[in-house]
């Protein structure tokens, strides 16, 4: 029970850390929630075999929303 507790409460803040970004960039009437994490979820890291990771091509959507969030993203 402990186990599902933790989940549910790691959930809601990244859920209430991304609506806090979408609330002070303006972007609430816009983009949900919903939204955003379907958008981010098309993103994809390419890893050659000498260890180069680099992102796939992006469309101009997932673009736009991944700036929005790109600070708090961070590749080696």
């Amino acid at each position: 029970m402990l186990g599902v507790f933790v989940v549910v409460f790691l959930a809601l803040r990244l859920y209430f850390k991304i609506l806090q970004r979408l609330r002070e960039r303006d972007l609430v009437g816009m983009l949900s929630v919903r939204e955003v994490l379907f958008v981010l979820s098309k993103i994809r890291m390419v890893v050659e075999v000498g260890g180069r990771e680099y992102l796939c091509a992006l469309p101009k959507k997932v673009e736009e929303v991944y700036d929005v969030f790109s600070d708090l993203v961070e590749f080696s």
